[in-house]
Protein backbone atom coordinates (compact mmCIF):
# COMPACT_ATOMS: atom_id res chain seq x y z
CA UNK A 1 0.00 0.00 0.00
CA UNK A 2 1.53 2.69 -1.22
CA UNK A 3 0.97 6.32 0.44
CA UNK A 4 -0.60 9.64 -1.50
CA UNK A 5 1.96 11.79 -2.86
CA UNK A 6 1.92 15.09 -0.99
CA UNK A 7 0.95 17.90 -2.84
CA UNK A 8 3.49 20.54 -3.57
CA UNK A 9 2.83 23.64 -5.03
CA UNK A 10 5.67 26.00 -6.56
CA UNK A 11 5.62 29.67 -7.15
CA UNK A 12 5.22 30.94 -10.36
CA UNK A 13 8.69 32.70 -11.59
CA UNK A 14 8.51 36.26 -12.70
CA UNK A 15 8.56 37.69 -9.09
CA UNK A 16 6.04 39.54 -7.14
CA UNK A 17 3.78 41.46 -9.68
CA UNK A 18 2.94 45.01 -9.55
CA UNK A 19 0.13 46.03 -6.91
CA UNK A 20 -1.54 48.54 -9.36
CA UNK A 21 -2.16 45.56 -11.97
CA UNK A 22 -2.81 42.50 -9.79
CA UNK A 23 -5.35 44.43 -8.23
CA UNK A 24 -7.02 45.25 -11.66
CA UNK A 25 -6.71 41.68 -12.33
CA UNK A 26 -8.51 40.88 -9.46
CA UNK A 27 -11.09 42.82 -8.97
CA UNK A 28 -12.38 41.02 -12.98
CA UNK A 29 -12.28 37.60 -11.30
CA UNK A 30 -14.77 38.71 -8.91
CA UNK A 31 -17.78 37.15 -10.11
CA UNK A 32 -15.37 33.67 -10.17
CA UNK A 33 -14.91 34.44 -6.23
CA UNK A 34 -18.53 35.54 -5.50
CA UNK A 35 -19.37 31.98 -7.22
CA UNK A 36 -16.12 29.62 -5.18
CA UNK A 37 -17.91 31.19 -2.10
CA UNK A 38 -21.38 30.34 -2.73
CA UNK A 39 -20.02 26.79 -3.82
CA UNK A 40 -18.25 26.96 -0.51
CA UNK A 41 -21.63 27.77 1.38
CA UNK A 42 -23.41 25.02 -0.61
CA UNK A 43 -20.65 22.62 0.50
CA UNK A 44 -21.10 23.37 4.25
CA UNK A 45 -24.88 23.19 4.11
CA UNK A 46 -24.43 27.12 5.32
CA UNK A 47 -27.66 27.98 2.18
CA UNK A 48 -30.41 25.66 4.05
CA UNK A 49 -32.23 26.80 6.79
CA UNK A 50 -30.77 24.37 9.30
CA UNK A 51 -27.21 25.73 8.19
CA UNK A 52 -27.92 28.84 8.82
CA UNK A 53 -29.63 28.41 12.44
CA UNK A 54 -26.80 26.49 13.48
CA UNK A 55 -24.40 29.77 12.32
CA UNK A 56 -26.36 31.87 14.61
CA UNK A 57 -26.97 29.11 17.55
CA UNK A 58 -23.43 27.13 18.26
CA UNK A 59 -21.58 31.21 19.03
CA UNK A 60 -25.03 32.09 20.74
CA UNK A 61 -24.86 29.19 23.31
CA UNK A 62 -21.40 29.84 23.50
CA UNK A 63 -22.36 33.37 24.59
CA UNK A 64 -24.44 31.91 26.99
CA UNK A 65 -21.98 29.50 28.45
CA UNK A 66 -19.76 32.20 28.88
CA UNK A 67 -22.49 34.53 30.44
CA UNK A 68 -23.24 31.53 32.75
CA UNK A 69 -19.43 31.37 33.91
CA UNK A 70 -19.15 35.06 34.29
CA UNK A 71 -22.11 35.22 36.94
CA UNK A 72 -20.81 32.46 38.71
CA UNK A 73 -17.15 34.02 38.79
CA UNK A 74 -18.57 37.25 39.74
CA UNK A 75 -21.26 35.49 42.78
CA UNK A 76 -24.19 36.28 40.74
CA UNK A 77 -23.22 39.74 38.87
CA UNK A 78 -22.07 39.59 35.08
CA UNK A 79 -20.00 43.00 35.58
CA UNK A 80 -19.50 44.92 32.91
CA UNK A 81 -20.03 43.07 29.82
CA UNK A 82 -24.00 42.62 29.25
CA UNK A 83 -25.75 39.16 27.76
CA UNK A 84 -26.34 41.67 24.56
CA UNK A 85 -22.80 43.09 24.30
CA UNK A 86 -21.87 39.09 25.23
CA UNK A 87 -23.45 38.11 22.32
CA UNK A 88 -22.10 40.65 19.87
CA UNK A 89 -18.43 40.04 20.59
CA UNK A 90 -18.89 35.95 20.59
CA UNK A 91 -20.37 36.76 16.87
CA UNK A 92 -17.76 39.33 15.79
CA UNK A 93 -14.78 37.02 17.24
CA UNK A 94 -16.53 33.85 15.70
CA UNK A 95 -16.53 35.85 12.16
CA UNK A 96 -12.33 36.15 12.35
CA UNK A 97 -12.13 32.64 13.63
CA UNK A 98 -14.16 31.27 10.85
CA UNK A 99 -12.25 33.75 7.84
CA UNK A 100 -8.95 32.06 9.41
CA UNK A 101 -10.05 28.63 9.89
CA UNK A 102 -11.26 28.83 6.32
CA UNK A 103 -8.32 30.13 4.78
CA UNK A 104 -5.54 28.46 6.04
CA UNK A 105 -6.06 25.20 3.57
CA UNK A 106 -7.72 27.51 0.83
CA UNK A 107 -4.51 27.16 -1.58
CA UNK A 108 -3.45 24.05 -0.39
CA UNK A 109 -7.38 22.88 -1.34
CA UNK A 110 -7.76 25.21 -4.44
CA UNK A 111 -4.18 22.94 -5.62
CA UNK A 112 -5.27 21.54 -8.31
CA UNK A 113 -7.45 24.84 -9.56
CA UNK A 114 -4.22 27.06 -8.83
CA UNK A 115 -2.03 24.00 -10.83
CA UNK A 116 -4.38 24.02 -13.89
CA UNK A 117 -5.86 27.51 -14.14
CA UNK A 118 -4.40 31.03 -14.75
CA UNK A 119 -5.81 33.39 -11.88
CA UNK A 120 -4.94 36.14 -9.18
CA UNK A 121 -3.98 33.53 -6.26
CA UNK A 122 -5.82 35.91 -3.99
CA UNK A 123 -8.63 34.94 -4.79
CA UNK A 124 -8.59 31.75 -2.84
CA UNK A 125 -8.04 33.24 0.67
CA UNK A 126 -10.40 35.78 -0.32
CA UNK A 127 -12.87 33.25 -1.56
CA UNK A 128 -12.53 31.97 2.43
CA UNK A 129 -13.26 35.71 3.86
CA UNK A 130 -16.48 36.35 2.13
CA UNK A 131 -17.29 33.00 2.64
CA UNK A 132 -17.30 33.57 6.57
CA UNK A 133 -18.25 37.07 5.97
CA UNK A 134 -21.80 35.68 4.62
CA UNK A 135 -22.20 33.20 7.47
CA UNK A 136 -21.60 36.19 9.42
CA UNK A 137 -25.00 37.86 8.23
CA UNK A 138 -27.59 36.07 9.82
CA UNK A 139 -25.70 36.71 13.14
CA UNK A 140 -26.50 41.00 13.08
CA UNK A 141 -29.69 40.06 12.39
CA UNK A 142 -30.21 38.12 15.55
CA UNK A 143 -27.81 40.78 17.06
CA UNK A 144 -30.28 43.49 15.69
CA UNK A 145 -33.38 41.86 17.55
CA UNK A 146 -31.52 40.79 20.70
CA UNK A 147 -30.69 44.54 20.67
CA UNK A 148 -34.00 45.81 20.26
CA UNK A 149 -36.41 43.43 22.75
CA UNK A 150 -33.85 44.18 25.33
CA UNK A 151 -34.99 47.37 25.79
CA UNK A 152 -31.33 48.65 24.61
CA UNK A 153 -31.15 52.68 23.27
CA UNK A 154 -30.49 53.15 19.04
CA UNK A 155 -28.23 55.88 19.35
CA UNK A 156 -26.26 57.61 16.72
CA UNK A 157 -23.31 55.33 17.80
CA UNK A 158 -24.36 52.76 15.56
CA UNK A 159 -23.75 54.84 12.54
CA UNK A 160 -20.13 53.39 13.03
CA UNK A 161 -20.90 49.55 13.12
CA UNK A 162 -21.00 49.76 9.27
CA UNK A 163 -17.33 51.11 8.92
CA UNK A 164 -16.02 48.97 11.78
CA UNK A 165 -17.62 45.71 10.09
CA UNK A 166 -15.56 46.98 7.06
CA UNK A 167 -12.21 47.33 9.19
CA UNK A 168 -12.76 43.78 10.88
CA UNK A 169 -13.48 42.38 7.17
CA UNK A 170 -10.30 43.85 5.99
CA UNK A 171 -8.11 42.86 8.82
CA UNK A 172 -9.29 39.41 8.55
CA UNK A 173 -8.57 39.78 4.71
CA UNK A 174 -5.13 40.69 5.42
CA UNK A 175 -4.62 37.75 8.46
CA UNK A 176 -6.29 35.31 5.97
CA UNK A 177 -3.43 35.71 3.41
CA UNK A 178 -0.79 35.58 5.86
CA UNK A 179 -2.05 32.30 7.25
CA UNK A 180 -2.93 30.69 3.76
CA UNK A 181 0.64 31.43 2.64
CA UNK A 182 2.28 30.74 5.35
CA UNK A 183 0.36 26.83 5.75
CA UNK A 184 1.59 26.16 2.37
CA UNK A 185 5.69 26.33 4.00
CA UNK A 186 4.53 24.99 7.33
CA UNK A 187 1.92 22.08 7.16
CA UNK A 188 1.33 21.86 11.11
CA UNK A 189 0.32 25.95 11.10
CA UNK A 190 -3.45 25.20 10.57
CA UNK A 191 -3.11 22.67 14.15
CA UNK A 192 -1.66 25.11 15.43
CA UNK A 193 -3.72 27.74 14.73
CA UNK A 194 -6.84 26.00 15.67
CA UNK A 195 -5.56 26.19 19.52
CA UNK A 196 -4.06 29.77 19.12
CA UNK A 197 -7.96 30.85 18.30
CA UNK A 198 -9.42 29.20 21.24
CA UNK A 199 -7.22 31.25 23.43
CA UNK A 200 -6.76 34.42 21.82
CA UNK A 201 -10.67 35.00 22.48
CA UNK A 202 -9.14 35.80 26.35
CA UNK A 203 -7.39 38.20 25.04
CA UNK A 204 -10.06 40.18 23.00
CA UNK A 205 -12.29 42.63 24.29
CA UNK A 206 -15.69 39.53 24.46
CA UNK A 207 -15.80 38.43 27.69
CA UNK A 208 -14.37 41.78 29.00
CA UNK A 209 -14.79 45.86 28.27
CA UNK A 210 -11.82 48.19 26.90
CA UNK A 211 -12.76 49.83 29.97
CA UNK A 212 -11.78 47.03 32.34
CA UNK A 213 -8.11 46.05 30.29
CA UNK A 214 -7.89 50.06 30.99
CA UNK A 215 -8.38 49.66 34.70
CA UNK A 216 -5.73 46.94 35.06
CA UNK A 217 -3.05 48.09 32.99
CA UNK A 218 -3.49 46.14 29.97
CA UNK A 219 -4.53 48.38 27.39
CA UNK A 220 -1.94 47.03 25.09
CA UNK A 221 -3.64 43.92 24.56
CA UNK A 222 -5.86 45.64 21.92
CA UNK A 223 -2.91 46.76 19.97
CA UNK A 224 -0.85 43.65 19.71
CA UNK A 225 -4.30 41.75 19.12
CA UNK A 226 -5.28 42.23 15.41
CA UNK A 227 -8.69 42.59 15.76
CA UNK A 228 -9.49 43.59 19.22
CA UNK A 229 -9.87 47.15 18.83
CA UNK A 230 -12.43 46.74 16.18
CA UNK A 231 -14.28 43.90 18.40
CA UNK A 232 -14.45 46.16 21.49
CA UNK A 233 -15.45 49.37 19.50
CA UNK A 234 -18.40 46.94 18.47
Amino acid sequence: MTADPATVIHRADGGVPALGPYLRRLAGYRSFTLELSRAEVEAGHADTVLGRLWSVLNPLLLAGVYFLLLTVVRGGRAGDIGFVALVGGVFAYTWTANTLNGAKTSILRGARLVLSSSFPRMVLPLTATLTAARLYLPALVVLGVLHVATGRPLTANLLWLPLLLVLQGVAGLGLALLVSVANVAIRDLGNVLRYVLRLTIYATPVLFSVAALTDIGLRWLLWANPVGGVIGAQ
